[in-house]
């Protein structure tokens, strides 16, 4: 079993910067839409309830599991399991899975990014469709144009890249605490607004109101698949960041308050979009529809839409960049550990492979590559962490990082979780497909 190593390495300036980068690659579209989808579709607060439970028993655990693995090794995922393994052929290619996760889903994940910039640049302009029979063929023209959501794909690929490309403080750092802080705050405000509307009670009863006979294998399932998309887990994003943590930051502390905020951030999100759609008698069960056909209307029609709207896509914005940000981290810091390249270089051969990958994206459906990339291989890299940390890392190892005894409730609870628990859990949502 391979010590901690020490190099040249960036690490993060402050405890908070890197607890709002970690927050940032957490906090993505998915909350907003994805988990409003869910909400909808599976049961309102049964599924918010089971949701908030995987978070706790199976996302901390795992976030904490993915920075021990970074912060021991001071390497990214491939180049950590190599060590950590002793160079076993299995576990290098596992790692590798979430290299691939990261690349195919930037792929995808910057076109739709793409979709929000235009989005964001037609509320500035007060371009966006205002009527709601129209909105829908909108979009469908907006996301079908190649050459228009190239415009915009690029621009967002371009951002990314550039942040990226700026190394730990000067770019990730620096801008995930300026995005973030700007994030939160916006959606605080909205979040406040949102309590105003007439549909905010219905949404707060829908979101928060319990019942225990909604909760099905169907909906735990799919709360726990939205845990790993969601918390950023199982691409190696976490164990990418964990390699530029200095030895003071407390890593649990850490992964429950991005986890918290996370949380709180979906949850406020729901809020928003619950109150909006509530208030004028639709249901929230369109899933990115959400965003470009369902609320512009109804923005149009509200006192303030236009602003309403442009801090609303600013918001998906902030939080598309952010995700996107970490997640070229990803394939970018494989190269430079592993092929021993510059940053310079391994972001923007990286950032440029993935844009002309993404390139098929702007014309092609991308329900499938997501089932793939952001369902079964995000999985896959989730029960490698959790075996590797439950079954090869030895306890000793794990109770001096986490500066405890071996002995200790907690830190032995923690092992029988990545273990036993998770494992079976995430072998148990592979076998069923359900993403």
């Amino acid at each position: 079993m391979a010590k901690s190593i020490t190099h040249n390495r960036e690490q993060w300036q402050s405890k908070w910067g890197f607890i709002l980068a970690s927050a940032g690659s957490a906090v993505g579209l998915g909350n907003f839409w994805r988990f409003s989808y869910l909400v909808g579709m599976n049961g309102g607060a049964a599924f918010v309830l089971v949701y908030l439970a995987s978070v706790l028993v199976i996302g901390v655990p795992l976030m904490i599991a993915e920075f021990l693995l970074g912060k021991l090794t001071g390497l990214s995922i491939v180049s950590a399991f190599r060590k950590i393994s002793g160079n076993r052929k299995l576990w290098v290619a596992l790692g590798l899975i979430g290299v691939v996760a990261s690349f195919v889903t930037l792929g995808y994940y910057a076109v739709i990014g793409g979709w929000v910039v235009g989005y964001l640049g037609q509320s500035l302009s007060g371009n966006l469709p205002r009527d709601p029979a129209t909105a829908d063929a909108a979009f469908r023209i907006f996301s079908t144009t190649p050459a228009l959501q190239i415009v915009w794909y690029t621009l967002f690929s371009w951002i990314v890249a550039t942040i990226v490309s700026r190394g730990v403080r000067a770019g990730i750092e620096k801008y995930n605490r300026i995005l973030m802080l700007m994030f939160l705050m916006l959606l605080t405000g909205m979040a406040i607004y949102a309590l105003t509307l007439p549909g905010a009670r219905e949404a707060l009863s829908f979101m928060f109101k319990f019942d225990a006979s909604k909760i099905t294998p169907l909906v735990t399932l799919l709360a726990v698949g939205h845990t790993f998309f969601s918390l950023s887990l199982g691409a190696g994003i976490m164990i990418a960041y964990g390699s530029y943590l200095p030895k003071k930051i407390t890593l649990p502390f850490a992964s429950i308050v991005i986890s918290v905020i996370d949380v709180i951030v979906a949850l406020l999100a729901g809020l928003v979009i619950f109150s909006i759609v509530f208030s004028f008698g639709l249901f929230p069960d369109s899933g990115t529809g959400i965003a470009f056909v369902t609320l512009p209307p109804l923005f149009a029609v509200m006192p303030g839409g236009t602003w309403l709207a442009t801090i609303f896509f600013f918001m998906l914005a902030a939080a598309a960049i952010t995700s996107a940000v970490s997640i070229l981290e990803v394939v970018a810091v494989y190269l430079m550990d592993e092929w021993k390249v510059s940053r310079q270089v391994s972001t923007w051969g990286s950032a440029i492979a993935i844009y002309l990958f993404g390139l098929i994206w702007t014309a092609n459906d991308i329900t499938l590559v997501d089932k793939i990339a952001g369902g079964y291989l995000l999985v896959l890299g989730a029960l490698a962490v959790a075996l590797l940390v439950g079954w090869v890392v030895p306890l000793s190892n794990l109770a001096k990082l986490l500066q405890t005894k071996a002995t200790h409730p907690v830190l032995r609870g923690f092992y029988f979780l990545n273990r036993y628990l998770i494992p079976i859990t995430l072998v148990w949502l592979l076998l069923s497909g359900t993403f």
